[in-house]
């Protein structure tokens, strides 16, 4: 559910940046980032994305919360999608078969008609 709440946020979250960034928000809080390290790491810390992720989250949170069956529709549209494609794959593999087997079809009739005329062991002097 984590890779699904960051997949789903990340071009919200990016959209809401540039909206706010081109609406004159050139405050320190919007564009800044303040490094620090924890030892031998070091992290880069911005506020507003922060706050605005913490918020996001909150808010999925509740909606997964009110919303029954939340888990299990994310688990069928994703299975649905998968069936489809699998679907998609063997229609395709069956359409190939079938031209294969016409083609097949062709050249045996095709070495049919030839071996009808051609002569064998006839002798042209």
């Amino acid at each position: 559910m984590n890779k699904l709440c960051r997949l789903l946020s990340n071009p919200f979250l990016v959209q809401l940046k540039h909206g706010l960034a081109k609406g004159g928000q050139t405050q320190v809080f919007f564009n800044g980032k303040y490094p620090f390290s924890i030892g031998k790491m070091k992290f880069s810390l911005s506020f507003f994305r922060l706050l605005w992720r913490s918020i996001f989250v909150v808010l999925v949170t509740i909606l997964g919360m009110t919303m029954p069956f939340s888990n299990e529709r994310l688990t069928l549209l994703g299975s649905t999608g998968g069936a489809m494609r699998w679907l998609g794959l063997k229609t395709f593999s069956l359409v190939f078969m079938l031209l294969s087997m016409a083609i097949a079809c062709a050249a045996i009739h095709g070495m049919n008609q030839a071996l009808c005329k051609y002569k064998f062991f006839i002798y042209k002097e």
